[in-house]
């Protein structure tokens, strides 16, 4: 079992290991502007980390909805997250599931979803979902809309782009290998 934390992006490596974790999450651009990550400059650093390093994607990304003018820049976002995150080796990116507004036709969602993950598949990472807190139609927040999700992304996807996760506050599960 892996032990870690969500952690400052700057010297991950020191306060994961002042930690006692062997896994840790972090941001690699503001989690709350539209500002893609830049190359880090302490990627070999993390390349020789021994344990998993995960990333979160910024917070404002929602690849569910039917805005364009959300949608397409958190596509974008997305992948360059990836990008960036697969340069060190990055075992996933973390992202919220996003949703469709008030009224909005979840099936919808779920389509802008697999487009999304068309669009990122080409950066080799692993994508995971992580569950949404609130929104009423948003495509991760019960546990069913996780498994249509899942289900959706099984039909068009390779097994190892998009697996659901339900994160603990040290520990990250994985429904897939």
């Amino acid at each position: 079992m892996n032990i870690g934390a969500h952690i400052p992006s700057k010297n991950a490596i020191d306060e994961i290991t002042k930690r006692k974790g062997d896994t840790f999450q972090i941001f690699i651009s503001s989690p709350q502007m539209w500002k893609s990550p830049k190359p880090r400059e302490d990627v070999d650093i993390l390349q020789d980390y021994k344990g998993p390093i995960y990333v979160h994607a910024p917070y404002l990304i929602n690849v569910a909805t039917p805005n364009n003018k959300v949608r397409h820049p958190s596509r974008k976002l997305l992948k360059d997250t990836c990008k960036v995150a697969a340069s060190f080796g990055a075992k996933a990116v973390i992202v919220h599931g996003g949703s469709v507004g008030e009224g909005g036709d979840i099936a919808k969602g779920y389509e802008n979803w697999r487009k999304a993950i068309q669009e990122v598949e080409s950066t080799g990472m692993r994508i995971l979902v992580e569950n949404t807190a609130g929104g009423k139609n948003s495509v991760a927040r019960y546990m069913d809309s996780i498994n249509r999700l899942w289900e959706e992304m099984e039909i068009s996807m390779l097994d190892s782009v998009l697996i659901p996760v339900i994160p603990g506050p040290v520990a990250f599960q994985q429904k897939r290998q």
